[in-house]
């Protein structure tokens, strides 16, 4: 077995070499969603050929640029940002995810693009396996990472007001969110992604139509080396899928020395949890600080997440700060106890 395919922190998927690799970047993390769909919509406006969109959900009342007055909650509509594009002569196509049993956004949506040249085409989940990818490519040249699914209660800005009319209620909890601007050669993989997806679709459902052709070019943009690693559901575009996500992190876990940051949304991945169980015995120094959600919003993950700690060595009927080498945290309390985890963490996003 070549050394390529288990050491280093670059993903190879076997192969001899790392995929997707390119060293003409720029980038730019975007702190929550006021900062990230800034950005957005001033990339949509500015588009002069296509714009690809790939989304979980998006809304039709999704406003991305809400602001309150006397009369509500008014702004600029996405929906109608993108249908403005296009009536420019800008060729917008959209994937959305399309659930099985759970109402999705597809059907609401579609119905706003229906009579517009915007193109929207489902993506059905296969079995427990959803189309989760959210991405944005604008005219080959400009390409977003996006955290969130469009819908308004995930909108928030750095501030994060505990009641914020701008997240569709008051009653909406803030939300932390991270989305990436790219500039460069790593946008031709990002463009790449889009354009397997749909035309999977033709082939599959639409006897061959609109098929797309990808036209990004390599572009310098900067000096940054950035790699696109991807999740590809097995029986799709590819037959066993791939699983480029999940090779980065163990990578990156595994080649640790100091510490480990890990923000995200739910900790319940066994997989991800034995590399870091694995990393903390073999290196005595190594540190894990989690930012996670104490109460995620799928009912069935606070079971799982609980046993994942405990499976890397908490005590949660204990203070968890006590632990010498791993600190679990959450990004927002309504208030301050000291009992276990289970009472001391709130939800936060």
């Amino acid at each position: 077995m070549p050394r390529s395919w288990v050491e280093g922190w670059l993903v190879t998927l076997e192969d001899h070499k790392p995929q997707r690799l390119t060293d003409d970047n720029s980038f730019k993390p975007l702190i929550d969603n006021e900062m990230a769909l800034e950005e957005i919509m001033k990339a949509i406006k500015g588009a002069k050929s296509y714009i690809y969109l790939t989304q979980f959900q998006f809304r039709p009342d999704f406003l991305a640029k809400p602001y309150v007055s006397p009369e509500g909650v008014n702004g600029s509509s996405l929906a109608e940002t993108l249908i403005a594009a296009s009536k420019q002569g800008v060729k917008v196509r959209i994937l959305i995810n399309q659930n099985l049993l759970i109402p999705d956004d597809y059907d609401e949506i579609a119905e706003i693009f229906k009579d517009t040249e915007v193109v929207v085409r489902p993506f059905d989940a296969q079995g427990p396996h959803a189309m989760h990818a959210k991405i944005l490519m604008v005219d080959g040249k400009e390409a977003f990472i996006i955290g969130s699914p469009f819908t308004q209660d995930y909108w928030d800005t750095v501030k994060h007001f505990l009641h914020d009319l701008r997240r569709g209620s008051k009653d909406k909890q803030p939300v932390h969110d991270v989305s990436i601007q790219i500039n460069g050669g790593a946008a031709t993989y990002i463009e790449e992604y889009f354009v397997e997806l749909w035309n999977y679709l033709s082939t599959t459902k639409y006897v061959g139509k609109d098929k797309l052709v990808a036209h990004a070019e390599p572009v310098p943009a900067g000096k940054q080396a950035l790699q696109v690693v991807r999740s590809i559901t097995p029986q799709t575009i590819l037959k066993n899928g791939e699983k480029g996500v999940l090779e980065m992190y163990r990578r990156a876990i595994s080649n640790a020395e100091d510490f480990i940051y890990m923000e995200n949304q739910y900790f319940t991945n066994p997989y991800i949890v034995k590399a870091i169980k694995a990393a903390l015995e073999n290196n005595e120094d190594l540190q894990l600080i989690l930012v996670i959600n104490g109460n995620p919003d799928v009912p069935t993950y606070r079971f799982y997440q609980h046993h994942r700690l405990k499976k890397i060595g908490l005590d949660l009927d204990g203070p968890l700060l006590e632990h010498p080498r791993i600190g679990v945290y959450n990004l927002w309390g309504l208030e301050e106890k000291k009992t276990s985890y289970f009472a001391a963490f709130l939800r936060s996003q």
